[in-house]
């Protein structure tokens, strides 16, 4: 087992005796003579050995005492008792003379994994815990403290007196070091396996190691940068470690780098050893290309848009929130060289290559590879480069940059590219519409969504659904097989002078790819109005942004008022006809499944809260 960063825990018991008890001279050798002691239990900030305590409190901890006279006989007659709250140990009155009292406090799972805790003890040489088990591994999220402290009661009024309780496990900080931050986001494995060695196996209560097991590790994974844990050895010899790093890079090719590491000194008690793995050898040490693993995304925290919680000022506001619907990805490098990656999208993408042109550089070179950009997703990168850095063009040769260059990476045109199917999709789209998202009056904070004549609030919920809904719109009117369905009505759509004025269908299809693009918002149903639409105006009824997937009379609504937009009014059968209700939402229903957002499980709006 492989233990997280869990270090030295020190706590301070801050013993107080109070006054003597009042009592007849002739009877002090027959009597109490003291009244309750009370040991306060508070953690310490020396960190001389483990360096860094995770564990603010031991209250998670099981705590176990003891109290000995002075022969080391343990006193199970004298009351006690702990507050777990308080975290203090209260021993009622006892008779003067010398005691010694013996804490331990260690994570309960311990116990499961094969550690006994004695209850019965005797005398204070008598074994406190126990490894039972044949061999042991590196222990996770645990850890084994214990203190003890002398003391005397007589006739004095009160005693102060600190223990230490310190850690009885050791520790070795495994540390990689990196040539670049391309190589650190390309590791996938770090494994470590351990040259046989014995260590301890049991505690006294007075705090003696003693006994042995095997400690047995192999091919254990662990993060790149871990401190592992186990008891201290029981030989005064260094403990070798076995250390396998493995990488694959954006361009699929694995490296695996083997590493024998050594402690220098035996896994001493409460001592950390490190161990420092340098990869600087690596066949990719140079490359100056930015890698983003998906597990980069997943472990921090990076914002999104378009969430529900976002606020109107920023999803009203076409500056903040806008896209062309061709190019979801707005890729870019701010003044102080982050490389920023916008996603107006309802799907990931997967493996995107970012090139950059430099004005006095032929070629592309490759700057960036995500394996993964989340949908929905806003991030910035640091991009970490210098002249020693290398970088791919597009001719499959690899340069340096000028310092001109990196210093003004913000002025480079940037490009990308992906052979993610779903993206594959959006690159056939030949529309260039500017999709923003409007009010139209109405107020998204309001429950009702503060109607304004016709239109109500959109909320993120709503604008989500519509980027599928254009975005698969918008595929459709650029694809071959939609303008094939689409000739077999020719003769049978007319515009806007009615059935004379017959429609040649080849030129539906171009006045979509020539429309500027959409002002979205949503349409209040109170008035029996099921969707608005004219020039850069569209918008639908709630149920119809979360329904078009399936169903031909929320599709009527979308194309009809899309209709609107290309100019075509009610006397067009463009609106009230076949063209709304028999040929675009009959394709795009039947056809949903080669679209690019292609199932109502990728946004789940239906059983979003924030609807309406």
């Amino acid at each position: 087992m492989i233990l997280k960063l869990n270090h030295n825990i020190a706590i301070i018991l801050l013993l107080i005796v109070f006054g003597v008890s009042s009592c007849q001279k002739n009877d002090i050798d027959d009597i109490l003579t003291t009244e309750k002691i009370q040991f306060h239990l508070k953690l310490s900030d020396n960190n001389e050995h483990l360096d860094k305590i995770e564990t603010k409190s031991i209250g998670n901890h099981k705590v176990k005492y003891f109290l000995s006279d002075k022969q080391g006989n343990v006193l199970n007659d004298i009351f006690t008792s702990y507050d777990t709250q308080l975290q203090r140990i209260t021993i009622e009155p006892v008779r003067p003379g010398q005691y010694e009292l013996f804490v331990l406090a260690y994570t309960p799972a311990l116990e499961e994994d094969g550690f006994i805790v004695a209850s019965d003890i005797k005398h204070k040489s008598d074994t406190w815990i126990h490894f039972s088990k044949d061999n042991i591994g590196m222990l996770e999220d645990r850890s084994i403290v214990f203190g003890k402290c002398q003391f005397t009661v007589g006739n004095i009024t009160s005693l102060n007196t600190e223990v230490i309780l310190s850690n009885v496990l050791t520790a070795v900080e495994l540390k990689t070091k990196f040539p670049n931050e391309y190589v650190r986001n390309i590791l996938t494995k770090v494994s470590v396996s351990l040259e046989p060695t014995l260590v301890h196996n049991s505690l006294s209560v007075d705090g003696g190691l003693s006994g042995s097991v095997q400690l047995v590790v192999e091919d254990a994974d662990i993060e790149h940068n871990s401190t592992l844990y186990t008891l201290p050895s029981v030989t005064a010899d260094p403990v070798y470690f076995n250390i396998k790093t493995e990488t694959i890079n954006h361009e699929r090719v694995k490296y695996q780098n083997i590493f024998v590491g050594n402690t220098s000194t035996a896994l001493r008690r409460g001592v950390k050893s490190t161990i420092n793995i340098n990869i600087s050898n690596h066949p990719d040490a140079n490359s100056g290309i930015m890698y983003v693993s998906s597990k980069v995304h997943d472990s921090e925290v990076r914002p999104k848009i378009l969430q529900d919680s976002e606020s109107k000022s920023v999803f009203y506001d076409s500056k903040q929130r806008s896209f062309i619907i061709n190019k979801p990805l707005q890729i870019s490098i701010t003044d102080d060289n982050k490389l920023h990656t916008r996603f107006y999208s309802p799907l990931a993408v997967q493996n995107v290559g970012i090139w950059a042109k430099f004005p006095d550089f032929k070629e592309e070179v490759l700057i960036a590879f995500l394996d993964s950009i989340p949908a929905f997703s806003d991030a910035k990168f640091d991009i970490l480069i210098d002249e020693k850095s290398v970088f791919k063009t597009r001719s499959n040769k690899y340069v340096s940059i000028l310092q001109s260059n990196i210093n003004n990476l913000h002025n480079a045109i940037l490009s990308m590219e992906s052979p993610d199917i779903y993206f594959e999709k959006i690159k056939t789209i030949r529309c260039d519409w500017r999709i923003t998202f409007k009010s139209f009056g109405g107020n998204p904070d309001m429950p009702n969504g503060g109607p304004a004549g016709n239109w109500m609030g959109i909320r993120p919920v709503h604008i989500r659904e519509s980027i599928a809904i254009l975005t698969n719109a918008a595929y459709m009117f650029s694809s071959s097989g939609f303008e094939t369905f689409l000739a077999s009505f020719q003769g049978q759509l007319y515009g806007n002078k009615g059935k004379g004025d017959i429609i040649d269908v080849t030129t539906i299809t171009q006045r979509f790819l020539n429309h500027s693009g959409y002002d979205v918002g949503l349409v209040y149903t109170g008035h029996g109005v099921l969707g608005m639409g004219g020039g850069r105006t569209w918008g639908v009824a709630q149920y119809v942004f979360y329904r078009h997937y399936m169903d031909y009379y929320s599709c009527n609504t979308i194309f009809h008022e899309l209709s609107h937009t290309i100019g075509y009014g009610h006397a067009s059968n463009m609106t009230y006809g076949i063209w709304a209700a028999g040929i675009a939402d009959v394709y795009y229903v039947n056809n949903i499944l080669t679209f690019p957002v292609n199932s109502q499980t990728h946004l789940n709006s239906a059983s979003n809260p924030s609807l309406y």
